[in-house]
């Protein structure tokens, strides 16, 4: 039985978890009073290029794992989830107007987790995660590329913590997953840039 167990520890270790950007939390950042209730007078369509599950850069504190290394992958259209709720507060989302904007998620994008245990190989708490996140946006023929790194306190500045009340926070039998938390940063992440290009 333990040796079922082990195998089927390594065997889901070699596939990547999935990192969902759906606009979960994004949809809760600006104004949404604005975007549900203010009429707008005008229209933009938000478009996909050709999607596709791309694999993030993961980088650690940490040498040895007890079954295999955090492998992290997105899509790289889900980026546009996040433009919904960004673009919603001022125009119409119509699928068929002239302007047009999409958004997605380069492949050079950095995932940097911290172990509070860098050397116990079986003690998995985080004490913080840095994303390095890079976007390219096609704002109606006007293509820009911009990034930026935010940590999990969504500090901008994105350095590591370690104090002893993150590490409190971490060993919350509440916590969030490590996936959930990556979603947290990577959707603020993307409505900062957005916002940030938007005011020039």
């Amino acid at each position: 039985m333990r040796l079922m167990l082990l195998v089927l520890f390594m065997v889901v270790g070699l596939f990547a978890n999935e990192v969902k950007v759906d606009g979960k939390y994004s949809n809760l950042l600006g104004n949404p009073f604005k975007s549900v209730l203010e009429t707008k007078s005008q229209d933009i369509s938000i478009v996909s290029n050709e999607s596709k599950l791309i694999s993030l850069t993961v980088e650690t504190n940490r040498n040895d794992f007890s079954f295999s290394k955090p492998s992290l992958e997105v899509l790289n259209t889900s980026c546009n989830n996040v433009l919904k709720s960004f673009v919603s507060e001022d125009f119409n989302i119509v699928q068929t107007a002239s302007r047009k904007i999409s958004c997605e998620i380069l492949p050079t994008t950095i995932v940097k987790i911290d172990y509070v245990m860098k050397d116990d190989k079986f003690m998995d708490q985080i004490s913080d995660i840095v994303i390095h996140l890079a976007i390219r946006v096609n704002d109606n023929g006007k293509v820009y590329e911009d990034s930026i790194d935010m940590n999990k306190d969504l500090n901008l500045k994105g350095a590591m913590k370690y104090d002893i009340f993150a590490i409190r926070s971490e060993l919350n039998l509440d916590r969030e997953t490590m996936e959930e938390s990556i979603q947290k940063i990577v959707e603020n992440a993307i409505y900062s840039i957005l916002s940030k290009n938007k005011k020039g």
